[in-house]
């Protein structure tokens, strides 16, 4: 082994422990998922492209219910490459959207977000709680 090796797999390991751990979180109860978002969808996934500009994700959501405010039945959300959340076309949602600068709404890991199949609880919560 060169003297080389060993700094090259340290920086690896680095790069990859800093990434993993920028991430890492305890998912918020719904109580305190629903005060920090800015809207919150239920629906499905019906396309998911990448997104060049943050390297992570828009996908095009059609919701079926909606808390906190008004909002459009088919709407572009955003997820950045920093903790995407991570979907597929057709899957059932339950997500908690923050408005960004440019008006689209973003959400990531870490903010409450769950896949309808495990979202029974939230959503009963936001039916008998919600704005």
């Amino acid at each position: 082994m060169t003297t080389k090796t060993p700094l090259i797999v340290a920086t690896l390991l680095t790069c990859i422990s800093i990434e993993t751990l920028a991430c890492e979180c305890t998912e918020p109860e719904i109580e305190q998922a629903y005060a920090n978002a800015d809207l919150v969808l239920l629906g499905t996934v019906a396309d998911v492209m990448s997104n060049s500009t943050t390297s992570g994700s828009i996908a095009i959501f059609k919701s079926t219910q909606r808390w906190k405010q008004k909002a459009a039945d088919q709407m572009v959300i955003t997820t950045p490459s920093d903790c995407m959340y991570t979907w597929q076309r057709g899957e059932n949602h339950l997500l908690f959207l923050t408005k960004g600068n440019n008006s689209l709404y973003t959400t990531r890991r870490c903010m409450g977000n769950k896949s309808e199949a495990d979202a029974a609880a939230s959503v009963e919560w936001l039916n008998e709680n919600a704005d």
